[in-house]
């Protein structure tokens, strides 16, 4: 699994991470607000920080899909292999991502988020489920 999941992150990286214990990845931070409303801040992930994982999968939804209102299932990096896509917060905020991004959907409760999928590529993912 550890050689599986090496093999996939270099994929999925455009670049070999900086050598410098201060290197930092952008990603977006998908949260629940005290108004129970989503929001998303750009944040940096520092390259070599650690953090403990419950599950990891890999999920492939079709050019065009959409998905309404939802929360996330669980805390959850969400790194995108392969599509663009929109996602919409509740107070209507939009962000787009696409190969390479990072995404901490950190929103499990309150009035969640939507997506739709750009372009004529799917939309492949891999989920690690945080601890």
């Amino acid at each position: 699994m550890k050689h599986f999941m090496i093999s996939l992150l270099s994929r999925f990286l455009y670049t070999k991470p900086p050598e410098t214990k201060e290197a930092t990845y952008p990603i977006y931070h998908l949260y629940t607000g005290p108004d129970d409303h989503s929001y998303m801040e750009k944040i940096k992930l520092p390259y070599r920080s650690k953090v403990p994982v419950q599950f990891f999968h890999l999920q492939v939804s079709p050019p065009h899909s959409t998905y309404d209102f939802h929360n996330a299932p669980q805390n959850n990096y969400v790194l995108t292999l392969c599509g663009t896509i929109e996602f919409t917060t509740s107070r209507g905020e939009t962000f787009t991502i696409q190969k390479g991004d990072i995404l901490w959907a950190q929103d499990v409760d309150g009035k969640g988020h939507k997506w739709v999928l750009l372009g004529e590529e799917p939309w492949i993912r891999a989920y690690i489920s945080l601890a």
